[in-house]
């Protein structure tokens, strides 16, 4: 009978703890932001004629300061030179770096894609837009190197 008591006992005060800390959690991913407006990551692809002669695939990605992506790679259309959005809910302290990735078609391997990677940091608020360029340029890679 005592174990009986004591074990409805320590349930009861488990399900008290537990309706109590419910309401301590915010409802935001991170900071005071609204999730009904992100941040946006415009990035500009600043794309030259040279770059025709490249026959692979160009992919953008939003990095944080611990080098991991915030969302998923985004293909760069070449041809119509709009901007590339990426979202991240809340408002967020840190920095994001956009950076190219350059896909090499296999039949043509002397030549490769590259761009400095364009960096941001402070606190991002929920709403606003950051932009970032990225100059890409065509680099001819050596006979025998993989890039």
């Amino acid at each position: 009978m005592k174990t009986t008591k004591n074990i409805l006992i320590a349930s009861i005060l488990l399900v008290l703890s537990m309706s109590v800390n419910a309401g301590n959690y915010s409802t935001t991913p991170s900071g005071s932001g609204s999730t009904l407006s992100p941040i946006t990551y415009q990035v500009n692809v600043h794309m030259t004629p040279d770059l025709a002669a490249f026959k692979g695939s160009l992919f953008v990605g939003i990095l944080n300061e611990n080098g991991r992506l915030i969302g998923p790679r985004q293909l760069v259309d070449r041809f119509n030179g709009r901007p590339l959005n990426f979202k991240e809910q809340g408002t967020m302290k840190g920095t994001r770096t956009a950076v190219l990735y350059a896909v090499p078609e296999t039949t043509n391997n002397n030549l490769m894609v590259n761009a400095a990677p364009d960096k941001v940091s402070g606190i991002f608020d929920a709403g606003d837009t950051y932009q970032f360029n990225l100059y890409p340029i065509l680099v001819k890679v050596p006979t025998g190197v993989t890039p």
